[in-house]
């Protein structure tokens, strides 16, 4: 098989325009980095102000020069080029590629989903399945960039042959960061050794065949078990020291003393309403004194200048007011599915994908995801990002279904109460579970466990 970049699908999908990639950029971006984005195009739109007061109406917009609007694309254009939109992949358009990063460079590092994404677009495309089964895998990774479910539960869960999703996971590990796309952390570590050309390491043994015995630092039982000098086995450690445990840290955004508040929910009756907070959301309008102008010149060159700034102007006041209806809207989606939650808490939450607000929105689940990046949601139980909503679940005997944030909720409780001295193992958990309705593998115990940073029971034990 052809690695990434070589080999480029003879089926490519249209290429969007620099304009649709700033919409899409402009969706993605959070509030505080739409201010740099607002003031980049004031700096070279000079028809663009800040609004004192409030921005015009839709009424007043189009009666603005109605010759600036000319060949504008109406709704149903940008709904089309909103959904599903690759990014460029072809050396032709440079120009494009050039935007892209200049626009990265602004708003920050790329998401990891984006990032991911960006390599399928690379990758030949000779599996009808593959592309899809690969965005199906990115929106099971965890914070670290691992599944954050074993393989054969995700294939279970969403009804994909056990095969395929092998498949994909077998290309997922060859992207970068390496490491990602790994069924746990010592699956990550080993994936990093093989692409260090050190699979058949010293600590590419201790690794596969003593994890625990290593995370337990019991390096005289792995030196005896594998015949080595402890000088060796510690050499190896020092290797394995410089691998990372969370490939995905690198796209994991520093933790701000100020984080913008994008939506509040609060009680409406029975229910519950989403609004919009409006914090750091620049007003923009067009410069009346700029209006005037195109008015009273003459000059062709001066009217043609004036009208494709006037219009370039609306466009983009028109796709910020887009953004934040997208975002409520979103928001309100949320609410239908997660009344629990927002009634009784965090361990109410039930499974959710980006599938069905996407399909309520009429767009592609890839514009959900650049939605609700670095976005947060004010609710009566704390601030949560939008992202936290979305997560994978399981159906319980009790009958409703789980998700995955609720069962780590109920697994922190056994845990928090179980007798020091004789900590509960896996299995036991696994069991204890079962009787609350909760049916999961043993390794999905572990995995669970293992996310919520909790030891093992051996290592547990207070004596």
């Amino acid at each position: 098989m052809h690695p990434p970049g070589l080999v480029h699908s003879q089926a490519q999908k249209p290429l969007i325009s620099t304009q649709m990639q700033h919409r899409l950029h402009l969706l993605q971006a959070t509030a505080l980095e739409l201010q740099q984005l607002v003031q980049q195009e004031m700096n070279l739109n000079p028809v663009l102000e800040l609004d004192p007061d409030e921005p015009p109406d839709d009424e007043e917009l189009e009666n603005e020069d109605d010759s600036a609007s000319d060949n504008t694309p109406d709704e149903q254009e940008w709904d089309d080029y909103w959904a599903d939109a690759p990014l460029p992949n072809t050396r032709e358009d440079r120009d494009e590629q050039h935007h892209e990063h200049l626009m990265q460079s602004i708003t920050g590092v790329t998401s990891l989903s984006e990032f991911l994404r960006e390599q399928i677009t690379l990758w030949p495309q000779d599996d009808p399945h593959l592309a899809g089964d690969l965005e199906l895998l990115i929106g099971f990774l965890d914070e670290r960039g691992i599944l954050s479910l074993p393989l054969a539960e995700i294939a279970t869960t969403q009804k994909v042959p056990l095969a395929r999703m092998k498949a994909a996971q077998a290309v997922l590990t060859t992207f970068d960061p390496p490491g990602i796309g790994a069924d746990d952390l010592r699956h990550s570590l080993l994936i990093q050794l093989e692409r260090r050309e050190q699979s058949e390491s010293l600590a590419a043994a201790v690794l596969s065949h003593h994890f625990d015995d290593l995370a337990a630092r019991r390096l005289p039982r792995i030196a005896q078990a594998l015949g080595f000098s402890l000088d060796d086995i510690t050499h190896a450690t020092r290797i394995i020291a410089t691998l990372h445990p969370s490939p995905a840290s690198s796209f994991t955004t520093p933790v701000s003393p100020y984080v913008t508040t994008d939506l509040i929910v609060e009680r409406e009756g029975e229910g519950w309403k989403a609004l919009l907070t409006g914090q750091d959301m620049p007003r923009l309008r067009i410069s009346p004194a700029y209006k005037a102008l195109l008015a009273e010149s003459s000059a062709k060159d001066a009217r043609d200048y004036l009208r494709d700034h006037i219009k370039s102007g609306k466009q983009l006041i028109s796709t910020l007011a887009q953004r934040q209806e997208t975002l409520r809207r979103i928001a309100e989606e949320i609410i239908k599915y997660q009344p629990d939650f927002f009634a009784k808490g965090r361990a109410h939450l039930q499974p959710l994908t980006m599938s069905p607000i996407a399909r309520a929105l009429g767009v592609h689940e890839s514009t959900i995801s650049r939605a609700i990046a670095g976005k947060h949601l004010q609710t009566p139980h704390g601030l949560f990002e939008l992202r936290f909503f979305f997560t994978p679940g399981l159906t319980t005997r009790a009958g409703p279904d789980l998700s995955n944030t609720a069962v780590k909720e109920s697994l922190a409780a056994l845990i928090r109460t179980e007798d020091k001295a004789a900590p509960l193992s896996d299995t036991r958990l696994t069991q204890l579970l079962a009787t609350q309705g909760i049916s999961i593998a043993r390794r999905t115990t572990a995995k669970y466990r293992e996310d919520l940073s909790i030891l093992p029971a051996n290592l547990r034990r207070q004596f």
